[in-house]
């Protein structure tokens, strides 16, 4: 099989043609297919130029397993650089096991295509038992570093740039093996703990490996944070003074550890917090209910109900509700505003959901008081209000709801409205002060606004944006 002299002269191949009882071949990208492929690659491979030919895997499929890599890494090389150079062992028919040489240059056509790849191959076996440079350390290294489950890799000193990882350091941080050799050591880890990892570095000697005492955090291709403990040694890899670095993952449990001590944080918040309830208990809820008990005691006694008195009850009750708020507070440390989105015209229908009987009538009796001509619903069965809301029966411009409720909860109410693709707009009108309440309502696109109970006529006003 015959190549174009002027293709050699052109890029200059005429040593690589010497060479060609070596083993040499050139393939054209372009056509997919061998222009050029010597006797002798038959002879080290035991395979015929129609069997490459007709499986183009076939290079990779002969390639001793454990060598994979080896190969994956001149190909990459081959394509950024133009020119690789790369040792590893191939597997015959007859499953003998030989090392050859492999070198490859990529040539580019007029147009500076990549079109073409010649490259020669050497049997270099016998060549290495000679000079022992197959020793038996060069065969650990491929499985003690490569094949290793904890993550490694090896930097230059000088320049700290990264010359090796293994597969277990790109499984864990998701870099591909080329982004590797781009980075320097430093490069994977976080600024603020650079200068305490330089220090680690500038500590390690030949003789003692250095151990880091405390984590460094590493950044992984995705942006999360790992944390390693690391494990440095001086050595030598391809001639270069450098240092092995082997990475052990203390994420989980430092992130543990994060979480306990949160805990324990928090437990001591809330055990001040209870104290704060408990005294607030005792002095501001107890106080005020025992006036009140006596009030009505009083009451009951005289069997009338004066201003005075009423005016005295009114006292009672807001400084209970002011103190149930601090309780609240103290508990959710922060309140929430009260809000509305609501616009009624007059005419209006209005379907009050509530379990408490005495709430229904007190939110009609402050409807009653206003000029517009509100038609006000009662429904004391949420599960009543959710059929006739279904069946058409009722169709309120706007839905006042409680939460806390025996038969179905608020909450429950407005996952059935969801199923069933009612749409209706929703105040919540409740007892609550529960920050968690108040969050929870804005997830509900129909929920237009919450309100806390006592329902006063100014609320009210505010709410509907109504005038008296």
């Amino acid at each position: 099989m015959e190549i174009s002299t002027d293709l050699i002269e052109e890029y200059g191949l005429e040593s690589i043609v010497e060479s060609i009882q070596e083993g040499l071949w050139i393939y054209d990208r372009s056509q997919k297919k061998y222009i050029f492929f010597s006797d002798s690659i038959e002879k080290i491979y035991q395979r015929s130029f129609l069997e490459f030919q007709e499986n183009l895997n076939l290079w990779t499929e002969v390639i001793y397993k454990e060598d994979q890599k080896i190969f994956e890494k001149s190909n990459v090389n081959l394509l950024k650089q133009g020119v690789t150079e790369s040792k590893y062992r191939i597997e015959l028919k007859d499953k003998t096991i030989r090392w050859v040489k492999d070198k490859r240059k990529l040539l580019r056509d007029s147009s500076h295509f990549p079109r073409w790849v010649i490259g020669t191959v050497i049997d270099i076996t016998d060549s290495f038992k000679e000079k022992n440079e197959l020793s038996e350390a060069d065969v650990s290294f491929q499985i003690l570093f490569h094949e290793n489950i904890t993550p490694m890799c090896i930097y230059d000193v000088n320049s700290l740039k990264i010359l090796e990882v293994n597969s277990s350091i790109i499984k864990v941080l998701g870099y591909r093996y080329d982004e590797f050799l781009e980075k320097s050591i430093l490069d994977l880890i976080l600024n603020e703990d650079r200068k305490a990892f330089s220090e680690l570095l500038d500590d390690i000697n030949s003789e003692t490996p250095k151990t880091t005492q405390e984590s460094f955090r590493f950044l992984a291709s995705n942006g999360s944070k790992k944390h390693f403990l690391v494990l440095c040694f001086s050595s030598v890899f391809h001639g270069k003074k450098s240092v092995i670095c082997l990475f052990f993952d203390k994420t989980e449990s430092i992130l543990y550890e994060q979480k306990i001590h949160s805990l324990a944080k928090n437990l001591e918040e809330q055990n001040q917090n209870l104290k704060k309830i408990a005294f607030l208990n005792a002095h501001q809820i107890r106080g005020p209910l025992t006036n009140l008990l006596s009030l009505i005691d009083i009451i009951k006694r005289e069997n009338k109900l004066n201003i005075e008195t009423i005016n005295d009850l009114q006292n009672i009750a807001n400084t209970l509700d002011r103190s149930i708020k601090d309780i609240s507070q103290t508990i959710k440390q922060g309140a929430f505003k009260e809000f509305s989105e609501i616009t009624l015209l007059s005419e209006s229908s209005i379907l009050h959901i509530d379990d408490d009987i005495l709430q229904l009538k007190i939110t009609q009796a402050l409807l009653s008081s206003l000029k517009n001509e509100i038609k006000y619903l009662p429904y004391f069965s949420p599960l009543v209000a959710i059929e006739d809301l279904v069946s058409g029966k009722i169709f309120p411009d706007l839905i006042f709801l409680d939460l806390n409720m025996d038969e179905c909860n608020g909450w429950e109410f407005l996952e059935e409205m969801k199923k069933k693709q009612l749409s209706f707009p929703v105040v919540i009108v409740s007892s609550t002060i529960n920050i968690e309440d108040y969050e929870k309502s804005k997830t509900y696109n129909n929920v237009k606004g919450f309100i806390c109970k006592p329902l006063s006529l100014e609320k009210l006003q505010d709410l509907l944006f109504i005038k008296v």
